[in-house]
Parts: C-alpha cells; structure tokens; sequence
C-alpha cells in the first residue's frame, strides 16, 4: 500500500492506495476510514489529480460521484 496522502477538503483528510489488491482506503476529518474494494489504477490516478483543491478541482465532488458508489467496508482502528 502507498502511503497516505493529504487531501484538500472539508470532508476527506487523507487516502492510501493498494496496487496489487485494488484497494483504497480513505480517511475522513470525522475520524472514521473506508476501505473501497475494485479500484481500478486508473480511477486512483484520476482522484489523485483532484486532491490539491487548486484551480476548481475538488476531491469530495470526485468522490462523491465515482468512489461512494464502490462497495466498501470500515475500518475501526485506522489510527
């Protein structure tokens, strides 16, 4: 798994993607973590791109519309 990276957002804090098992996991500011199974290297590519907030981009919008959707699970002891 790659290590957790920042994200500009009111909603997301940080997510960290796992290549081989196609898993992202996704920190939220509230505390809690999801971990989102079939994430295709393409689709983590295109989120990463949104996780600056510069110039219109925005993570949450990203995530609402192609990673909620995916199945996941939560992570009780993500810290």
């Amino acid at each position: 798994m790659s290590d957790f990276q920042p994200i500009v957002s009111s909603n997301l804090e940080s997510a960290a993607y796992d290549a081989k098992g196609r898993t992202l996991t996704l920190r939220f500011k509230n505390g809690t973590a999801y971990r989102y199974a079939r994430v295709m290297p393409g689709l983590w590519k295109k989120f990463q791109k949104e996780f600056d907030g510069k110039e219109g981009r925005s993570a949450g919008k990203f995530f609402f519309k192609h990673i909620k959707p995916l199945a996941c699970e939560q992570i009780d002891n993500w810290k």
